[in-house]
């Protein structure tokens, strides 16, 4: 290092390419964190989609009917 001045204009400011890095991984996060149901919001809309509750079998029942055929 001899302190020597490289350039004297000024091109702007740029931005730190580790600051794009960590904003695409927290979005990725958050749309799975959404998909997981992990915000109250998303919860909310994953008990609106339940499916409807159908007749109940024991497990033994099923593979007997299941055996039959």
């Amino acid at each position: 290092m001899t302190g020597e001045v490289i350039n004297r204009d000024f091109a702007g400011y740029r931005k730190n390419p580790a600051y794009q890095m960590m904003s695409d991984s927290l979005s990725k996060l958050n749309s799975i964190g959404r998909e997981l149901g992990l915000s109250p919001k998303a919860r909310s809309e994953m008990i609106e989609y339940k499916a409807p509750d159908e007749k109940k079998q024991s497990i033994t029942d099923s593979m007997k009917e299941f055996f039959k055929k």
